[in-house]
């Protein structure tokens, strides 16, 4: 009867599997860039008309050294979860008690407190598209 004797190196071994520059950890990054891009492609180009590219420009990885690593792929605009996630029919007021002031469908300025936004009753969930469609291509 054969023998085998198998001896693990558990600090390669751990490297390997928990390290951010370890085998696991460098492809967990590939795919990161690769949610980004992803994320980038399906994000609106423009929110309500205006903010042209704001939010694909602002899809963006952060990786979190430590022992185990993470990364955090973030939209920072003040709009980005609203487009997300969708809105609720809200209330804009001027900006500290002011007035807004706007080009009203005729072209001439308007001056009101506030404009009564309509929502968006769905929202685009392109983070969460785009993390979902990496997934199933890296299966």
């Amino acid at each position: 009867m054969a023998e085998v004797s198998i001896k693990l190196d558990h600090g390669t071994l751990q490297r390997m599997l928990l390290s951010p520059n370890g085998d696991v950890g460098r492809h967990i990054q590939r795919l990161g860039h690769e949610v980004v891009r992803e994320a980038k492609s399906r994000a609106p180009i423009a929110h309500q008309g205006k903010h042209i590219g704001e939010l694909r420009k602002s899809i963006s990885i952060t990786e979190w050294p430590g022992p185990r690593g993470s990364l955090q792929i973030t939209a920072n605009t003040k709009f980005a979860l609203a487009v997300h996630e969708g809105s609720k029919p809200h209330k804009i007021p001027g900006k500290n008690g002011g007035m807004l002031r706007f080009p009203g469908r005729s072209g001439k300025l308007v001056v009101i407190r506030s404009v009564n936004h309509p929502g968006h009753a769905k929202g685009n969930p392109f983070l969460m598209d785009a993390l979902r469609a990496v997934v199933m291509r890296n299966r």
